[in-house]
């Protein structure tokens, strides 16, 4: 066990040791870790990692008070710790240094023999899931697998996983190899007998597994022909069991109203994954790219989107941004004035007056965060990409009219589409 000035002299050369000792650490002191905020500079590399212990913060008031529950209450195991670990980037180096370590928890620690059962430390290698398929498939029931790996390991105290972690391995691979995927593909052939537009692909993986899905029927596909110059591709929706991350292609109609033109699932938030879904999406459409894209600013989507979309123009959404900004500055004024400021439909130069008495108010200057955001003006601040929309949204078609209102509508308020869709 080290101090605490022993820890604020240690050196890294990589990102993944500062990771692998917090967790060792954090096993010997019998808390579990959890990996916290990253900051990146301007060019978009990471310079700040934040280690946390895993029962920081504390669970949303709404989410305590809420009465019409289908499932049981969760047990509340945040109560707000403040035990963390920050490292910085050496200037000029690759290394990395601890610049800030707090080790006090407000919560009774766990001896050695149990911390191997918090739910962080509960893993299962790909080597135990093999073994445990091997002698499945001869007959093995899970408890007497479980027994078998625990005496192989010396005694249960010594195997990382529970055996209702076993049963949740084996559960998900049945649902993901024969019982859901089998009956998603029967469910897009019957679609495909009313609707004859309707478009879905899927990518296979190693292990002959379904690991990305893509879907869109003809209703959404004519919506896209008439409303897809404006694109909105959100990643942002919970997981669902399968733990795949559902993406909405979406747009506004002109009505205002939020259209989907189609949804994708991915087995990774990754460029790779992206790049195939856009792929799929631009050939679903008959080839039409769109002429604005508007993101959450993640470095894998705007990759991608350049690779794909080359001559999009990327614009960052206005909700991720207040949400972040609620989140890095917990101001809630600074969150109002930033909001005004954003899309307030004024000139370059009412737009800087205002910015800098938002700073001057909130006192804002020196966090990253902000200085960063700044930097990106370009790609939200409305006062900076005036006429953009406009440009983006000539067309020749019939639909004229609709566009100039769809245009005029994002052009004031881009990137707050707060879609409501169900899946």
């Amino acid at each position: 066990m080290l101090s605490r000035a022993q820890i604020l002299e240690m050196e890294f050369a990589n990102s993944d040791e500062v990771c692998h000792f917090y967790e060792q650490y954090s096993r010997a002191k019998g808390f579990a870790m959890r990996q916290g905020k990253k900051m990146k500079n301007r060019k978009g590399e990471i310079v700040r990692y934040t280690y946390l212990c895993n029962r920081e913060g504390l669970r949303h008031r709404k989410w305590l008070q809420m009465q019409d529950w289908k499932r049981e209450h969760k047990v509340v195991t945040r109560c707000g710790c403040q035990a963390e670990m920050r490292i910085k980037r050496k200037a000029n180096s690759t290394s990395w240094y601890v610049c800030h370590f707090v080790d006090e928890h407000n919560h009774d620690l766990l001896p050695a023999k149990f911390v191997s059962y918090l739910p962080a430390y509960r893993k299962i290698s790909d080597v135990d899931v093999a073994h445990i398929e091997s002698l499945r498939q001869v007959g093995i029931s899970i408890p007497k697998i479980y027994e078998s790996i625990a005496a192989q390991a010396g005694g249960f105290n010594l195997v990382s996983f529970t055996k209702r972690d076993m049963y949740n391995v084996v559960r998900r691979q049945r649902a993901m190899h024969c019982g859901d995927v089998n009956a998603a593909l029967r469910y897009f052939n019957s679609c495909a007998r009313a609707d004859e537009n309707i478009y879905w692909r899927y990518q296979v993986g190693n292990e002959q597994q379904m690991c990305d899905l893509f879907w869109s029927d003809g209703c959404s596909q004519h919506d896209y022909k008439i409303f897809g110059d404006v694109l909105a591709f959100d990643a942002t929706y919970g997981r669902n069991k399968y733990n795949l991350p559902v993406i909405v292609f979406s747009g506004v109609n002109h009505h205002n109203q939020t259209c989907v033109f189609d949804v994708a699932m991915v087995s990774s938030e990754t460029q790779a994954a992206y790049v195939w879904v856009l792929g799929r999406f631009l050939e679903c459409m008959g080839g039409k790219a769109p002429k604005v894209v508007i993101t959450d600013g993640d470095r894998a989507m705007r990759l991608a989107i350049q690779e794909v979309f080359p001559e999009a123009h990327h614009r960052l959404c206005a909700w991720h941004l207040l949400k972040n900004a609620t989140v890095n500055v917990c101001k809630p004024r600074f969150t109002t004035l930033l909001r005004n400021c954003m899309l307030a439909d004024v000139e370059v130069e009412e737009f800087e007056r205002q910015w800098d008495a938002m700073m001057d108010e909130c006192g804002v200057w020196e966090v990253e965060w902000v200085k960063d955001l700044y930097a990106k003006k370009m790609s939200w601040a409305t006062a900076y990409i005036r006429g953009c929309f406009y440009a983006g949204l000539r067309t020749t078609s019939r639909c004229e009219s609709l566009h100039a209102k769809m245009g005029r509508f994002v052009e004031k308020r881009y990137g707050i589409l707060e879609f409501v869709t169900n899946f």
